[in-house]
């Protein structure tokens, strides 16, 4: 099943976002559980090692305790 999404930035959709749920389930259930949470989009340098499971808080991520 495709699920879609509108990315809106002040007002205006920028880009309409399809998951499908039948590719990758576990994947596209982050996706739409992420999506559906008013998501806080950070860019960061492609050299950093940020991945899932890190945390975003005042301004740095934090890697995950183990």
């Amino acid at each position: 099943m495709n699920r879609k999404f509108a990315l809106i930035a002040e007002g205006d959709v920028f880009m309409v976002l399809t998951i499908n749920d039948e590719i990758n389930p576990e994947r596209s259930e982050r996706w739409v559980a992420g999506l559906n949470s008013n998501p806080v989009v950070v860019e960061f340098s492609a050299e950093e090692p940020i991945d899932v499971g890190w945390t975003y808080s005042n301004g740095e991520f934090a890697q995950p305790t183990e």
